[in-house]
């Protein structure tokens, strides 16, 4: 059994507080599991059952700046606490010598002059680890200058002139829902490179034999019919909004992956020659759902595939994992994580030729709380090891609080951004700001392939509040208007 302790000097007078539900570790080939964190005479205490040193990871806010994900390094137990913020900033340098010396940044092997300025900051602040207030301090100051480093290293990668013309290449709007008649779907065939279209199952099939085909059959050829690329799914969607209730006649999983192959099969042989990618399955082995475990919903996913692969030998068959950092494994009983789970299908050799990431920046679970760009960066990059394209679904709000009219009450089921991430509110400006940092870096990627924009319209069905391109009374926010300006400056191939 693994335990670490950490004094805190966190500070709460930010209007934040540390949230021990947040907090998840790594282990060394930094994959997360499960952990047991509680606070005690001003200690954050982690134990785990494994006796493991442990990379501890949690929201961290520094000062003026909302909280973000920082981890630690390797640490082996020991029985005097470690002070957080200094192992904190121990971690992030750690991590970005490696970014800058080792990693995807390697062509300059001079080590940049903010690194080398952190590193004195952090000495100084070793040296005073027995007065705790000040270094607690110079660690708070070394951790400033690493975070600085790397948004002005990345302000330089996502440069509009060098990325605008790959994001509006590689975007695609997910349009499921939205009526033919709405103006807003003519600015999605009009302003992308693809639509999305993935009516849920339960939906379709509230009745078992019995499919309203329409909402499948009318979108997929309206977007077709105008020249855009189609992307289909998830036809499986792991969530209870996603699955007919009808499927719990079925309490054998052999069966009841006959019934899902049966219906993955049948919409798939008759729309494949409208249909680019499908996003065959959602979330598979992310939580439990329905009452199916893990190895459960696993088998259900690779029936799905086969069925796709049987239907159209030469589809483009992608899986959509969510929460790619995983760090719902602490809280879980779950084990293998979607970076594992995207490992062994990919091995399988099941016809899997892409993975999807579902990136909803700022939301509780399903949703993955905030990151720094570089976390972001180095994610991907880890996902790139599968060596298959990537294909993200991006989710991020405008504001926190449900204001919608009386004319548009809230939907069912849906999910608010997370007042813990974004303790001093959030606006269509953060949403725009956050949202094209993340497009601009992914599409720098080339192992991305696409980037969907997970909701059109806030007053459309989806499942994130507020994270829609326009308002729920129409009007566009200030990210679909950025979205525009990128397609309006694309070079016309014809040269008028």
């Amino acid at each position: 059994m693994a335990q670490v302790k950490f004094l805190l000097n966190a500070p709460e007078s930010q209007g934040w507080s540390l949230d021990p539900k947040l907090i998840h570790v790594l282990d060394l080939e930094r994959t997360p599991y499960q952990v047991k964190t509680r606070f005690e005479n001003g200690l954050l205490i982690c134990q785990t059952a494994t006796p493991e040193s442990l990379r501890v990871q949690v929201p961290w806010s520094l000062p003026g700046q909302d909280p973000v994900i920082l981890g630690t390094s390797t640490l082996p137990t020991q029985t005097e606490p470690y002070l957080l913020v200094l192992e904190l900033a121990r971690g992030r340098l750690t991590e970005l010598r490696h970014f800058f010396m080792d990693g995807p940044a390697i062509g300059n092997r001079q080590v940049p002059k903010g690194l080398l300025e952190a590193h004195r900051t952090f000495v100084k602040a070793v040296m005073n680890r027995n007065d705790i207030e000040q270094c607690a301090v110079l660690a708070t100051r070394s951790l400033e200058q690493s975070m600085e480093l790397a948004r002005s290293h990345l302000r330089h990668v996502i440069h509009p002139e060098k990325t605008d013309l790959l994001v509006s290449k590689k975007l695609c709007i997910d349009v499921t829902g939205v009526s033919e008649a709405d103006a807003r779907l003519n600015w999605a065939i009009g302003h992308a490179n693809a639509c999305r279209i993935g009516p849920l199952w339960r939906e379709l099939m509230p009745l078992e034999n019995k499919i309203d085909w329409s909402a499948w059959d009318l979108p997929v050829s309206r977007v077709y019919d105008s020249g855009m690329k189609v992307h289909a799914g998830p036809l499986i969607d792991f969530s209870e909004a996603g699955l007919p209730t009808w499927l719990s006649h079925y309490d054998d999983i052999t069966q009841l992956s006959r019934v899902v192959a049966n219906y993955v099969f049948y919409v798939v042989k008759n729309l494949k020659s409208k249909v680019q990618v499908w996003h065959v399955v959602r979330r598979p082995a992310m939580g439990k759902v329905c009452g199916l475990s893990e190895e459960q919903q696993i088998k259900i996913t690779v029936a799905a595939i086969q069925a796709v692969s049987q239907a159209a030998p030469d589809a483009k068959i992608v899986v959509d994992l969510t929460t790619p950092w995983a760090e719902w494994l602490s809280q879980d009983g779950f084990e293998l994580g979607p970076l594992h789970l995207a490992d062994t299908l990919a091995r399988a050799d099941l016809g899997v030729t892409g993975i999807g990431l579902e990136l909803a920046l700022g939301y509780p679970s399903p949703g993955s709380h905030r990151r720094e760009l570089i976390d972001v960066s180095k994610m991907l990059d880890l996902y790139q090891l599968i060596n298959l394209p990537l294909h993200l679904s991006l989710s991020m709000p405008s504001q926190l609080a449900a204001t919608l009219t009386p004319q548009h009450p809230p939907l069912q089921g849906l999910i608010a951004a997370d007042t813990r991430q974004w303790p001093s509110g959030c606006t269509e400006a953060d949403q725009a700001e956050l949202a094209m940092s993340v497009l601009r870096l992914a599409s720098s990627k080339s192992i991305v392939e696409s980037l969907t924009w997970s909701r059109l319209c806030d007053d459309q069905p989806g499942e994130f509040l507020h994270s829609g391109l326009f308002r729920a009374d129409g009007q566009p926010k200030l990210l679909a208007l950025e979205l525009e300006r990128v397609r309006q400056s694309r070079p016309n191939p014809f040269g008028n």
